[in-house]
């Protein structure tokens, strides 16, 4: 039984964008302020996290969003695109690949 547990081990999804998302990202998020300016800044940001989240034992996956998707989603779920969307919508991605 421990086994299984060990194997089904909740899994914390990390935004995950490519390069060529990030400006499209920019244009369709509110919190555009939030948001670093250049996919390099973002990308430094996100794996320095995704090192902290392992090194403390989380199971951790990219989650790799396209921002169209995304803002459909968001569109279908009546919500804006800021954090706590995007938040949402890679925890649901995550739980569909768990």
């Amino acid at each position: 039984m421990t086994q299984n547990r060990n194997r089904r081990q909740e899994i914390t999804g990390l935004a995950w964008y490519k390069p060529n998302q990030w400006a499209r990202l920019l244009q369709v998020c509110e919190d555009v302020d939030d948001l670093p300016r250049t996919y390099l800044e973002w990308l430094e940001s996100a794996n320095k996290r995704l090192r902290e989240m392992g090194r403390s034992g989380a199971n951790v996956r990219k989650i790799y969003v396209d921002v169209d998707e995304l803002a459909d989603w968001c569109a279908r779920h009546d919500l804006p695109v800021d954090r706590h969307a995007r938040r949402r919508y890679v925890a649901e991605r995550a739980k569909d690949e768990w």
